[in-house]
């Protein structure tokens, strides 16, 4: 995957995470859990490529 489609992806789950945080506070913890976990994966790839 290129640096700008990862790019691309961490934006959106950046920005799922905070809609989800924002509309339902605490009452989805565990998908915010879960993209929160896809977010950490994605940000070390694209360290890596760096």
């Amino acid at each position: 995957m290129d640096s700008t489609a990862l790019f691309l992806r961490i934006r959106a789950l950046t920005h799922a995470i905070d809609t989800m945080i924002s509309q339902t506070g605490e009452a989805a913890s565990e998908d915010v859990s879960t993209l929160s976990l896809m977010l950490v994966e994605l940000v070390d790839e694209y360290d890596k490529q760096r």
